[in-house]
């Protein structure tokens, strides 16, 4: 049987986001905030979401997602995006500002607002940056090593770009081991060798192998990954019409401008002739000022 696909959000939430999730869950978020040196999670309180039944999907493909919480007072949210929708930033922002709001109530102090993470791993490339992981902070625009807050904290993980990587850390480097079991292409003998080395992600795979053998999350895995492709498709196919039809306009256009500068070319040589403007028009359909140009 074909290898089910991680980064599919029926795959991941079941790996990462419910309860007993929780120690691949610390194992993924400390590997990505070794970039940020806040990689200090021993514990988490995940945020489960209610189970979507497989008639209730849309196509969109942020239904469901990581809610995570930790003794520390930081809330993270984790989101897959398979496909790119080029509103990536500003989604990310709004979903952000969703749940810092969602940490305070009437008549509590803005101290008590919490730092959120957002992590977003991106199956397609979307910024100009070399590097397949990127994060961001709220920074003075001058002074770059003057930061607002610690509540803003922002990431970004391309995985065609860690895909594209010459060499993978797979023995010291946690988060090319966690990426390498995510992306669907890596060999089955290289996965072996990755939970050999890291226990944590081989329970990662057995919450696979829990929807491989129960009916109802196979279905819904599987109706994620057509209604996926269907949108994949039909998008594929806008844009091919889309070309066909810029196509078309284009040799309407170039048609057009060939035609006109035919007519130029004929009302030049009756002009010569000593032919009254009148006429000239009516042979090209010119006009009076355009023929008094030539």
């Amino acid at each position: 049987m074909q290898r089910l696909n991680p980064l599919n959000d029926v795959a991941f939430t079941k790996s990462f986001g419910e309860k007993g999730c929780e120690k691949q869950l610390i194992s993924l978020l400390n590997a990505i905030l070794q970039r940020t040196g806040r990689n200090t999670i021993t514990s988490v309180d995940i945020i489960p979401h209610k189970t979507l039944l497989p008639e209730t999907f849309s196509g969109k493909t942020s239904i469901l997602d990581v809610h995570a919480g930790t003794a520390d007072g930081r809330r993270f949210i984790v989101e897959i995006q398979r496909q790119n929708e080029y509103n990536i930033e500003r989604r990310t922002l709004f979903g952000w500002a969703k749940e810092y709001v969602r940490g305070i109530h009437a008549g509590q102090d803005y101290s008590e607002l919490p730092d959120v993470v957002a992590i977003n791993i991106l199956d397609f490339t979307n910024l100009e940056a070399e590097d397949f992981h990127t994060s961001f902070h709220l920074w003075e625009d001058r002074e770059r090593g003057l930061k607002l807050t610690d509540a803003v904290e922002i990431h970004f993980i391309e995985m065609p770009k860690f895909r594209k990587l010459a060499e993978k850390d797979l023995k010291d480097n946690r988060l090319h081991r966690w990426l390498s079991y995510l992306d669907e292409e890596t060999p089955a003998k290289i996965l072996e060798e990755i939970m050999l080395t890291d226990p944590v992600i081989e329970e990662a795979k057995k919450m696979m192998d829990v929807i491989e053998q129960d009916d109802a999350l196979y279905h819904s895995y599987t109706l994620y990954q057509m209604t996926l492709m269907r949108e994949l498709n039909v998008k594929r196919g806008a844009r091919i019409e889309g070309q066909k039809e810029g196509l078309k306009e284009g040799l309407k256009e170039g048609l057009k401008e060939g035609r006109k500068e035919a007519f130029i070319e004929v009302a030049r040589k009756m002009k010569d002739l000593g032919e009254e403007a009148e006429k000239i028009t009516a042979v090209t359909g010119l006009s009076a000022e355009e023929i008094g140009e030539l």
